[in-house]
C-alpha cells in the first residue's frame, strides 16, 4: 500500500514539474524590425525555449491580414518565408507558439521600401544667365513614396524642395514613379555651379543603415558661357602672349584653341591657355576657342595682331573731360588731343562693349572732336580715343555718366491729418534716370520716417517712380511738416557735377483746430483774448467772424479774437475758420456778456422782503449772532433754515424767515447784524 502511494506521489511531482517547465517557456522571433526592399527575400524565424514537449506555432498579421509567406515547422523552431517581398507585405506579423497548451506571442514590423535607381535628371543644352530654365527631376519604383523628400541642389544649398504627402502625387500604397519639376534662373554667379536632385526615404521608426537613404543625380548641361581673357589681343614681334578660355558646363568643358584656316587644334584641354611665344607675324589673325563636352559646345572668336616694329615717336594723348555727368536732353563735346606727332595724327573713336557712340565727329592734324547734340541714357558709357602717328598707336578712355532728374518729387495733396488715423501719401519723381541710383525718403522735420531704393526692371531709360508710404500721426505729431526727398547718388563723380537731391514739402488742408477757450464770460467794459490755432501746411490763415455777419473781424495766421470794453452787443456765437489752399476747417465759440447786477443791502430793524430781477442775483454775506438763545428745536413752526455761503434772492428770504421768528423770541436775548 505504502509502494503505491510513493508511485503516485512521484508521478504528480513530475506533472508538476512539467507544468512549472511550460509555464515559463519563451518565444523569440527575429529580426523584430526588417527594412525589406521590394522583390527581395525575407525569413522570419519563431523560436521556443524551454518547452518540455513539442511546440505548436500559427503566423498571422495583424488585423487578420494574410501574412503571404510560407512556413516551415519543426519541434521548437517555426519559419516564415518571403520569396519575393511586395509593398502589401509591410505590416506587423505576430508569431504564436502553444506550448501543453499554453500560448505565448511575438510579433516583429516589417517595413518594405523601393528605392532601386538614382533619380533621372534628362540633360539641357546650357544654361543662361537670368533666364528661366525648367528642369525635371524623377525617381522610378519608389515605395512608400509619402515617405521620400525631393530637394534641389546648387552647390551646397538647397534651393527648392517638396515632401511627395504634401504634393497630392495620389496613391502611396503601390511601387509608382514620382517626378518634380523646377523652374530654375540662374544668377551670374551661379554660372559654373552644379545643379543636383536629391531624392531622401526617411524611416523613422526604423535606423537609417537598414535601407539606402538618399540617391543624388547631378544635372549635365552644355557650355552656355564662354569667356576669354582678351577678345583683341596685341602682341609685339618676339614677345610673348597668353590667352585664358574658361566655359560653365557638366560634365567640365574641354577647351580647344583653333586658328582660322587651320583643321588641327593648337591647344587642348581644361582651361587651356592659347600660348604665344616669341611672336611673329605669322601667328597673328582670328583664332577660335571652343568649349565642348558630351551634352553640346560652344565657340568665342578671338583677334590676335602682331604689328611691325616702328620708330619710337614721343606720342601722347590727352582726352577731357575724363569725366562727364550730362542731363538727358544736353549737349557734350569730347577733345582728343595728339603731341609729339611729327605729320598727320589718324583718329578713332569707339564705345567699348562694342557700343556705337551715334555722334558727330570732326577732327584736324591734332585734334579730333566727338559731339553729342542730344544725350540719351545710351551715351552713359565709356568712350576710347585711339590715335596713331606714323603706326605708333595710342589711347585715352572718357566715362561719361548720363542723367536726369529734371523736377521736384510731385507730392499730392490730401484734406488733412487726424491724429492715430493712417492716411496713405505718394510721391512720384518724372524723368528720372539711371533709377537704380536714385533713394526716396519721407521725412518729418529731420527725422528720416521710410527709405527706399527703387527696385527696376529697365534701368536703362528714363522712366518715372513712385512711393508709396502708409503714415500715422500721433498727437504730438500733427502740425510737423511731411517731406519727400529724392537723392541721386553717382559715387564714382563728385557732386557738385550734378543736382543730387530735390525735396518736396507735403502740402495738407487744417486737420485740428484748438482753440484757448470754447465758452468765455466777460464783464461789461472789460477785456477778452481769444487764440486759434489749426495745423496744415501752408500754415492756415486763421478768420474770426460773428455768426451772422459776413465781414471777418480777424485775419491773419494765429490771430487772435480781441474784444475791448465788452459790451452787451458783442456777445453771441463767433466762429474761427482756419483756411489754407488745401481747405479749411471751423470752430465756434460762445462769447457772454452778462449786465451789471444791482446791489441788494439790508438794514438792521427792516424787514427783509424777497429781492430778485430778471438779469440775475448777487452775492452778499451775513453774519447771524444769537445770545441766549432758547431751545427753538422744539417750535413746531419754525422752518428748517440752511445758510449757504453764497446769498441769493432764495438765500435773502430764508434770513427774512430766520430773523422773524427770531425777534419774537426776547428782543433782549438776541443780537442780529447783517451786512
Amino acid at each position: 500500500m505504502y509502494g503505491n502511494n510513493g508511485i503516485i506521489l512521484a508521478m504528480c511531482i513530475q506533472i508538476l514539474n512539467a507544468i512549472s517547465v511550460n509555464e515559463a517557456f519563451t518565444v523569440e522571433l527575429f529580426p523584430l524590425k526588417p527594412v525589406v526592399h521590394v522583390g527581395s527575400a525575407l525569413e522570419l524565424i519563431c523560436r521556443v525555449k524551454d518547452c518540455a514537449g513539442d511546440a505548436t506555432f500559427t503566423w498571422s498579421a495583424l488585423g487578420d491580414k494574410s501574412h503571404g509567406g510560407d512556413i516551415e515547422d519543426n519541434r521548437t523552431v517555426s519559419r516564415l518565408i518571403f520569396s519575393n517581398i511586395l509593398p502589401e507585405h509591410s505590416k506587423r506579423i505576430v508569431c504564436k507558439a502553444q506550448c501543453s497548451g499554453k500560448p505565448k506571442q511575438s510579433n516583429s514590423d516589417v517595413q518594405v521600401y523601393s528605392f532601386p535607381t538614382d533619380p533621372v535628371v534628362p540633360r539641357i543644352k546650357h544654361l543662361k544667365a537670368n533666364q528661366v530654365q525648367r528642369l525635371n527631376c524623377t525617381i522610378h519604383n519608389i515605395y512608400p513614396a509619402e515617405n521620400f523628400k525631393i530637394e534641389w541642389i546648387s552647390g551646397d544649398e538647397i534651393i527648392y524642395a517638396v515632401k511627395l504627402d504634401d504634393s497630392g502625387s495620389g496613391d502611396y500604397n503601390n511601387v509608382q514613379n514620382v517626378s518634380s519639376t523646377f523652374n530654375y534662373t540662374p544668377s551670374i554667379t551661379d554660372l559654373g555651379k552644379n545643379i543636383s536632385c536629391r531624392a531622401t526615404l526617411n524611416l523613422p521608426d526604423f535606423p537609417t543603415k537598414s535601407y539606402r537613404s538618399n540617391r543624388t543625380t547631378t544635372l549635365e548641361y552644355g557650355p552656355g558661357t564662354i569667356n576669354v581673357s582678351s577678345n583683341n589681343a596685341i602682341v609685339q614681334l618676339g614677345e610673348h602672349l597668353e590667352i585664358t578660355c574658361h566655359a560653365d558646363g557638366n560634365p567640365q568643358p574641354k577647351i580647344l584653341w583653333r586658328k582660322f584656316g587651320e583643321s588641327n587644334p593648337i591647344a587642348e584641354g581644361q582651361n587651356e591657355k592659347l600660348v604665344i611665344n616669341n611672336a611673329s607675324s605669322s601667328q597673328a589673325g582670328q583664332y577660335e576657342c571652343e568649349a565642348r563636352n558630351e551634352v553640346g559646345s560652344l565657340r568665342m572668336p578671338v583677334n590676335i595682331q602682331v604689328p611691325p616694329k616702328i620708330p619710337k615717336i614721343p606720342l601722347t594723348v590727352e582726352l577731357f573731360p575724363l569725366k562727364s555727368v550730362v542731363p538727358v536732353g544736353s549737349a557734350l563735346e569730347l577733345n582728343c588731343h595728339v603731341k609729339g606727332c611729327p605729320g598727320d595724327a589718324s583718329f578713332f573713336w569707339s564705345a567699348l562693349e562694342n557700343r556705337s557712340h551715334s555722334v558727330d565727329v570732326d577732327s584736324n592734324q591734332t585734334v579730333s572732336r566727338l559731339r553729342f547734340s542730344n544725350i540719351l541714357p545710351e551715351h552713359s558709357k565709356s568712350i576710347v580715343c585711339k590715335a596713331g602717328c606714323m603706326e605708333v598707336m595710342q589711347q585715352k578712355t572718357a566715362v561719361v555718366q548720363v542723367y536726369s532728374f529734371p523736377t521736384d518729387p510731385v507730392v499730392p495733396r490730401i484734406k488733412h491729418f487726424k491724429a492715430n488715423q493712417v492716411q496713405r501719401l505718394n510721391c512720384t519723381i518724372h524723368n528720372i534716370y539711371p533709377a537704380d541710383k536714385f533713394i526716396i525718403e519721407w521725412i518729418r522735420g529731420d527725422e528720416t520716417l521710410q527709405k527706399y531704393s527703387p527696385n527696376i526692371t529697365y534701368p536703362e531709360n528714363v522712366q518715372n517712380f513712385s512711393s508709396t508710404f502708409d503714415y500715422t500721426p500721433s498727437v504730438t505729431d500733427l502740425g510737423k511738416n511731411i517731406s519727400c526727398r529724392a537723392t541721386l547718388n553717382l559715387p564714382d563723380f563728385p557732386i557738385e557735377l550734378y543736382r543730387s537731391s530735390r525735396t518736396t514739402t507735403l502740402e495738407y488742408g487744417p486737420g485740428t483746430v484748438t482753440v484757448s477757450s470754447n465758452s468765455s464770460i466777460v464783464q461789461l467794459g472789460a477785456h477778452l483774448e481769444i487764440t486759434c490755432q489749426a495745423d496744415g501746411n501752408p500754415q492756415p490763415k486763421i478768420l474770426w467772424r460773428k455768426i451772422g455777419e459776413s465781414n471777418p473781424i480777424a485775419e491773419g495766421q494765429n490771430e487772435k479774437l480781441v474784444i475791448n470794453n465788452a459790451s452787451s452787443s458783442q456777445a453771441g456765437q463767433y466762429e474761427c475758420e482756419a483756411r489754407n489752399e488745401v481747405g479749411s476747417l471751423r470752430m465756434q465759440v460762445i462769447v457772454q456778456v452778462p449786465p451789471k447786477i444791482p446791489k441788494i443791502q439790508l438794514e438792521n430793524g427792516v424787514d427783509p422782503r424777497e429781492a430778485k430781477n430778471d438779469f440775475g442775483m448777487n452775492i452778499s454775506m451775513i453774519n447771524v449772532t444769537v445770545k441766549e438763545l432758547q431751545d427753538i428745536s422744539t417750535t413746531p413752526d419754525l422752518p428748517t433754515v440752511i445758510v449757504p455761503a453764497v446769498g441769493s434772492a432764495s438765500l435773502l428770504t430764508a434770513i427774512a424767515v430766520l430773523i422773524r421768528h427770531l425777534r419774537k423770541i426776547k428782543r433782549n436775548s438776541a443780537d442780529i447784524s447783517i451786512n
